[in-house]
């Protein structure tokens, strides 16, 4: 397989994740990897390939073709504390740059402080969730506080 996403984590966000990069019409090649599930979800597409392995395993990473991938996309564990899983995903952020030094990685990391770490590792794009839904919920409520003004 060539250019396609390597996603790490099966949660919520990888699931809408998979399907938005389905939405755009795109047949672009996909893997899941994860260690945790016991067996694929009925919720993954069948175009998706998955592999049951850890990120940080380089030979997980040579059978996700990582050589090859356009982008790795990681994202964090939620039945891990905040941040339990944002170092998690920083050493699947070093364990991707170190398989590929070119490939684009995309991580999800929960705490403003470990956000300068991912960065520091290799990560092209730092998605700070807390960050956007907190920033998210402030907009909305002055979107509405303007509109009731305005009536």
């Amino acid at each position: 397989m060539e250019n396609h996403h390597i996603i790490i984590g099966w949660n919520k966000c990888s699931k809408q994740l998979i399907q938005k990069i389905r939405d755009n019409g795109k047949k672009e090649g996909i893997i899941l990897i994860d260690d945790s599930l016991k067996f694929i979800p009925d919720e993954l597409p069948k175009d998706v390939s998955f592999i049951k392995g850890n990120a940080y395993n380089p030979d997980v990473l040579v059978k996700a073709d990582i050589k090859h991938a356009k982008i790795v996309m990681i994202t964090s564990d939620p039945a891990k504390r905040e941040e339990e899983a944002d170092h998690q995903s920083i050493m699947f952020t070093v364990a991707a740059k170190a398989a590929n030094p070119n490939v684009r990685v995309i991580t999800e990391i929960l705490t403003r402080k470990q956000a300068e770490n991912a960065k520091r590792v290799g990560a092209s794009t730092i998605i700070q969730s807390s960050e956007l839904l907190g920033g998210l919920m402030y907009n909305t409520l002055n979107y509405h506080s303007a509109q009731k003004n305005k009536i």
